[in-house]
């Protein structure tokens, strides 16, 4: 698809319907970006710019750039693309990509890593959030998977696959499992599990972010660190 055909389905309409941050994501974030010691961010893929204003307001000093200008104007985000973000080098603690590589060819998927290695400080975090190629509802769904929903998704990855292309490109301490403290539940599960009482939520959250159970839900989780 050419950039001008993706640029018109990017419309206010698509972030509005992609703009849900679910809190467990956002609490296990919290909980790594404070362990590392975060301080500058830089969100790749501002869309709506929901994230970038809650970690405003946790007090991170925050930069994000969008290729649609749509998305740029929504979020107060720079209008750059994923393979030439407009910063100096080493000059952010943490690049955060949600559903960013997805929307990437192979190629530029390699071109964008390399690029959020060149503006991480040396031993910066990297976080990405994408459609897990090898989860088992993929196989299920086959095409109705969530993954195929969106025309803009390009490239898929497997947890391998992204583990693989992130220690090629400068890269180490790769995790795809997580700390979590929080029981609210926003996963894809049966109504009646929505009842449980907080500690089993907090469980069942406990299992799906910081086990191997993360590796068959439907999206990854990726974190590592820039090579010093």
């Amino acid at each position: 698809m050419k950039k001008n055909d993706l640029l018109k389905l990017y419309n206010q309409q698509y972030f509005s319907e992609r703009e849900n941050l679910p809190n467990p994501l956002l609490n296990t974030l919290d909980i790594l970006l404070r362990k590392n010691g975060i301080v500058n961010i830089l969100e790749v893929g501002a869309g709506s710019g929901k994230l970038m204003k809650h970690l405003k307001k946790e007090g991170y000093h925050v930069e994000g750039i969008d290729i649609s200008p749509i998305a740029a104007k929504l979020s107060g985000a720079k209008v750059a693309s994923a393979t030439k973000i407009p910063f100096k080098d080493k000059q952010f603690d943490c690049v955060i990509a949600i559903s960013i590589i997805e929307h990437l060819s192979k190629a530029d998927g390699k071109v964008f890593i390399r690029e959020a290695g060149r503006v991480l400080k040396n031993g910066g975090l990297i976080f990405i959030v994408t459609p897990n190629f090898s989860s088992p509802a993929r196989y299920l769904k086959k095409e109705k998977w969530f993954g195929y929903s969106d025309k803009t998704h390009i490239f898929f990855y497997t947890p391998l696959r992204l583990r693989k292309l992130l220690l090629d490109n400068g890269f180490l301490n790769v995790h795809l499992t997580f700390k979590i403290r929080s029981s609210k539940l926003e996963w894809p599960l049966p109504p009646f599990v929505h009842k449980f009482p907080a500690p089993l939520k907090y469980l069942i959250n406990l299992c799906l972010v910081s086990t191997p159970l993360t590796l068959i839900r439907d999206s990854i989780w990726v974190s590592a660190n820039k090579i010093k």
